[in-house]
């Protein structure tokens, strides 16, 4: 047996705690394959592997769609309904207020997706100049975009998801989409938008995690607190138990029924 599952075995084995809640609430926002909406239940492959996780420490994790910048925002504040949220990338700024597991859910492969018929004016990773590009609302976007945004060489659309981008693509309303390459490619299959590609090389590749609210942003009510750790603490079992899974062949399973490879 690993040592990550005998670790994972003897957290188990601690006593659980007699306020013990029914249920961790965990907010994410469309993100598809990722974070599905369908017409009666969220699924997708960081739900499925979320509540995975939970099965193997006994907890029932409900979840609960918001958009990006909302989520963000009550990470920030302190939400007192909130325990947990997904996938976020790693940035010194937000350390002062989540609490980050070590073992990611998936890694994002920023990828630009345009015409096929664009693609040379993007060769070699080149942006257009004045060019419009489609990112989500509250993404944390790679330092090139940013830069070349800021330096007023592109032009950033924001969006409320992909669909959204990638139909205004097609009718020729912007000139590229910014999204991870497993996401865009899901969205045109389902879409059937034929003649966009995703375009190389990547632009940046960053793994994406569950989080936690940090201890000084909980409220007296979080239901965290119930379960008798900190959130680093929690979050140190969320990792033995993905890190179990990925030695027993379960993330590869969740990530491949979902056309994903990582």
């Amino acid at each position: 047996m690993s040592l990550a599952a005998l670790v994972l075995l003897a957290t188990l084995a601690a006593p659980a705690s007699e306020n013990r809640p029914e249920e961790l609430l965990c907010y994410s926002t469309i993100f598809e394959p990722f974070v599905i909406q369908g017409e009666d239940r969220i699924h997708g492959a960081d739900v499925e592997l979320i509540e995975e996780i939970g099965r193997r420490l006994d907890l029932t994790i409900k979840i609960e769609l918001r958009p990006w910048r909302r989520i963000e925002a009550s990470l920030r504040n302190g939400a007192p309904d909130l325990q947990c949220a997904f996938a976020f990338f790693d940035t010194e700024e937000r350390r002062t207020y989540m609490s980050f597991m070590q073992v990611p859910l998936h890694v994002t492969d920023y990828v630009l997706f345009a015409h096929r018929s664009s693609v040379d004016r993007f060769a070699g990773g080149a942006l257009p100049s004045g060019a419009i590009v489609a990112v989500n609302r509250g993404f944390h976007l790679p330092q090139v975009i940013e830069s070349a945004a800021a330096r007023g060489e592109i032009v950033l659309h924001e969006v409320g998801e992909e669909e959204q981008s990638l139909r205004m693509l097609a009718l020729d309303r912007v000139d590229a989409v910014l999204t991870h390459r497993g996401v865009g490619e899901h969205v045109l299959r389902r879409l059937d938008l034929e003649g966009l590609v995703a375009l190389e090389p990547a632009m940046a590749s960053r793994p994406a995690y569950l989080v936690f609210p940090n201890e000084s942003k909980l409220s007296p009510g979080n239901a965290t607190i119930a379960l008798g750790l900190g959130p680093r603490d929690l979050a140190l079992r969320f990792d033995q138990a993905l890190t179990a899974m990925q030695e027993d062949g379960t993330v590869a399973a969740i990530l491949a029924r979902h056309g994903l490879s990582r």
